[in-house]
């Protein structure tokens, strides 16, 4: 049985670290993301004065607004991380996102690329986001920078809804994490 990549990590100390450590950083850098123009990137490059490892993380908004969990109205955003865990792919959605099967940790996403055929795949849940791993997300990322943009249906509590990402400037954003050596 193939072993599917768990973009959180797994549930012991180390994934627990790992997931802080991701939502830090998205955290710090959502000020950058809020403030931008749907389809502007907000792409962070820092290296560790440690250990000079690069941790990259771009992040795109939705064009609209959708329900978060609080009844208001809020930004999806689109996240590429890269860095000494690997690539993650990740959606941030303002709802909870409905897994499959309450017991599963996936969800099932559909998008399509540009005017393209919708596409459906599994994706690992959490709370409020939805992401894919290493070749996964590498393999989401070449498809999605065949068009000029994306849009994606996630099931959340309150029914499905779409986001809308213009995704102009994904192509050099594949480009440097598979130069890294992170995809």
């Amino acid at each position: 049985m193939m072993e599917t990549p768990v973009i959180f990590g797994p549930f012991n100390r180390e994934g627990a670290m790992r997931r802080f450590l991701i939502g830090l950083a998205m955290a710090l850098a959502w000020a950058g993301v809020a403030s931008a123009e749907p389809g502007a990137w907000h792409v962070e490059d820092k290296v560790s004065a440690l250990d000079n490892t690069h941790e990259y993380l771009a992040m795109l908004r939705s064009d609209e607004t959708l329900t978060d969990i609080t009844g208001q109205q809020d930004h999806a955003v689109v996240a590429v991380g890269c860095g000494r865990h690997g690539l993650n792919l990740e959606i941030l959605w303002p709802d909870f996102v409905m897994k499959d099967d309450p017991a599963s940790g996936y969800v099932t996403l559909q998008w399509k690329v540009g005017d393209g055929v919708i596409q459906k795949g599994q994706w690992t849940a959490a709370t409020r986001a939805a992401g894919r791993a290493g070749a996964d997300a590498l393999s989401t990322l070449k498809d999605w920078s065949a068009g000029a943009k994306v849009i994606l249906r996630v099931p959340d509590q309150h029914g499905e809804h779409d986001g809308t990402f213009h995704i102009s400037g994904l192509t050099q954003i594949v480009d440097h994490v598979s130069q890294t050596g992170c995809g």
